[in-house]
């Protein structure tokens, strides 16, 4: 079977430590052909590349200005992108198109291209991504908001599966279509890469002691750094614990901390998701606190890397996220609402004074992690759609 994953962007080192890169290979392990199309900055010099990485095919499209052009990109860059593919993988049918949520590419793209190579399509639908951007108040304009769930929508009724990345998203989207939809809907969990043995050694490069603990938060536009930052006063009394933030971060972030005078927590805005992950192997806890104003399920795509490095999590939601179904499925952590800081003063306290308790909580995220996150879970549940 010629499979076509298209994908934002696909970076030259993702067998590395991209989760797309695992699912390729185990597409290709299983006896299929695959190729990845993606595009890159306008600004970089090189063109459109086609290079064979590992046993995949990828087409790196430079992308066209209209790309940031909002009026004009769902008009013309379809067909662009069909001739793009023609011309590049000349002869090749396809048999399954995989897209991937949130994405820039249009849902006429993948129209276009199911009908140009009469293929099914499946939709890994990481979150409802409208309408949480709608609950953190990123977007403002409700003729904006209508018009991204209206290409939702089409995106969904272009697809022919949609694999959801929870049980309860899959409830969601059965209360808003007809029953018939339905039937679309898989569960297919967000799978993670492999975890790295290296070790940071950050309590050395911030001349820590080595009894000190340490709890990471991955920061997340879904995520709460207000919550975070009132845990950190609660506990700046303890010089042996300590708070560390990677991700993504904006000069507002570091000066709302900046503010509160908190020297219990250390910013680590790294990107490189490689070092993130050596931090993790030096880490004592995981955080996983989601916004209180989220009305839709969501489910963190950094909770694989937690479990895999063998985690103890302390995860916080509110009444509509239904996250913590994970956390007890895998036996891996303690629950309690955003916001309710007694409640997680008291998990935190258990953690970290029991040693036993959380090497038992983090060996069981990482077995769970070992058996139901992984890419070959995810290929199963694609192709049980073409099983005769």
């Amino acid at each position: 079977m010629n499979v076509l994953l298209i994908l934002d962007s696909y970076p030259a080192d993702s067998q590395f430590e991209n989760k797309y890169a695992l699912l390729a290979e185990e597409f290709s392990r299983n006896g299929h052909n695959v190729y990845i199309v993606s595009c890159q900055d306008h600004s970089i010099e090189k063109g459109t590349m086609l290079t064979v990485e590992a046993s995949v095919t990828v087409l790196r499209m430079r992308k066209h200005f209209l790309h940031h052009n909002p009026y004009l990109k769902d008009v013309f860059l379809p067909k662009f992108f069909l001739r793009q593919v023609r011309y590049y993988l000349k002869g090749i049918g396809f048999d399954l198109i995989v897209s991937a949520t949130p994405s820039l590419i249009s849902s006429k793209t993948i129209l276009i291209l199911k009908k140009y190579y009469q293929c099914s399509s499946y939709l890994l639908l990481r979150g409802l991504f409208p309408h949480v951007n709608r609950d953190l108040e990123l977007i403002h304009n409700p003729i904006l908001l209508y018009s991204l769930k209206r290409k939702e929508k089409r995106l969904y009724d272009h697809s022919n599966w949609i694999g959801c990345i929870s049980p309860e998203t899959m409830k969601y989207l059965a209360a808003q279509y007809p029953l018939s939809f339905r039937k679309k809907l898989d569960y297919l969990a967000d799978w993670s890469t492999k975890p790295l043995q290296n070790l940071s050694h950050i309590r050395e490069k911030l001349k820590l002691q080595k009894e000190t603990q340490l709890v990471v938060f991955e920061h997340a536009p879904e995520e709460e750094l207000a919550f975070l930052l009132d845990i950190a006063e609660e506990n700046r009394d303890n010089e042996n614990l300590f708070f560390i933030i990677t991700g993504k971060t904006v000069k507002e972030d570091r000066s709302l901390i900046d503010s509160r005078g908190l020297k219990n927590v250390i910013f680590l805005s790294s990107n490189m998701k490689t070092e993130r992950e050596k931090l993790l192997g030096d880490a004592d806890i995981g955080l996983i606190l989601l916004n209180r104003q989220l009305s839709v399920p969501v489910v963190p795509s950094h909770i694989g890397s937690f479990m895999n490095a063998g985690l103890p999590i302390i995860a916080c939601e509110n009444p509509f996220t239904h996250f913590s179904f994970i956390i007890k499925e895998a036996a891996c952590g303690l629950v309690c609402y955003t916001g309710n800081l007694k409640h997680f003063q008291r998990n935190l306290n258990r953690l970290l004074s029991d040693d036993g308790m959380r090497e038992c909580l983090g060996e069981n995220g990482r077995m769970y992690a070992e058996k139901e996150l992984t890419a070959e879970k995810a290929y199963k549940t694609i192709m049980k759609h073409f099983q005769d």
